[in-house]
């Protein structure tokens, strides 16, 4: 969560920068770098983690880490949650915000199935992660219209 909040602060004082430079909120919130760091899973933010895999630029380190806690879960995710899930979920009190996804819902598996997460507190630390890149997603998407699939229950 903590990673997902100094993400969100990063984006913050780009957005303010972009927008002291005379650009207009439209015209920041609709860059590909910002588009892509809450929403990676559109088909051409790829190329656009591409380029940002190559530099320092604050906007690439959030794009980055938007796509490794978020993107890569739910890039062309299918399936949903098991009651094996939704235990994991219940085990270590995490509870899930209403109206996510099917997309997230999805990605939200993969998260908690990924093999390369070693640890319980890795894994734990990994879906709260997720889920709030999630939440910060169907926000941005709400307002920028990026085409998420319908919310379902929770």
């Amino acid at each position: 969560m903590r990673k997902t909040l100094l993400m969100i602060g990063s984006l913050v004082a780009i957005l303010a920068t972009q927008s002291a430079a005379g650009q207009s909120e439209n015209d920041i919130a609709s860059s590909p770098f910002v588009r892509c760091t809450f929403y990676p899973q559109a088909k051409d933010c790829q190329a656009i983690l591409t380029q940002a895999s190559q530099d320092g630029d604050p906007r690439s380190q959030a794009l980055r880490d938007a796509y490794l806690g978020y993107g890569r879960y739910i890039r062309d995710a299918h399936g949903e949650l098991t009651d094996e899930d939704r235990r994991f979920l219940q085990d270590h009190d995490i509870r899930l915000p209403s109206g996510m996804s099917s997309e997230d819902l999805a990605g939200l598996h993969n998260v908690i199935r990924d093999e390369q997460i070693r640890t319980i507190a890795e894994r734990v630390s990994a879906v709260n992660n997720f889920i709030g890149r999630a939440v910060s997603a169907e926000q941005y998407c709400f307002f920028n219209k990026c085409g998420t699939a319908a919310p379902v229950a929770g």
